[in-house]
């Protein structure tokens, strides 16, 4: 997992100087790593199981807004979109033209 806290800014950080092809492959493995651990710890008292929710649906949320440009109906934070867009000017093809 890039970020061992469940923190999206953490995650923003490490992966804003990514291609717009690297942050979506980044991003689904990080939804799917916190999922994983979320499944295998649900029932663990020591684990803040509404932080690693949190934490899931802001990353998915992220990729539904840089595929799509869909705003989650909570909203997308300015730094989130700010990271985007950068990310995106870097992106030589569009989603749809990668395929």
């Amino acid at each position: 997992m890039i970020s061992k806290n469940f923190d999206i800014n953490d995650f923003l950080a490490k992966i804003q100087d990514s291609s717009f092809d690297d942050f979506i492959l980044l991003s689904n493995a990080e939804a799917t790593a916190a999922e994983r651990f979320y499944l295998r710890h649900r029932n663990d008292t020591t684990v803040e199981s509404q932080k690693i929710r949190d934490y899931i649906y802001s990353i998915k949320a992220l990729m539904d807004y840089a595929r799509f440009e869909i705003v989650p109906q909570n909203g997308v934070s300015n730094l989130d979109v700010g990271v985007l867009k950068q990310i995106k000017a870097k992106s030589h093809t569009t989603f749809i033209e990668s395929f």
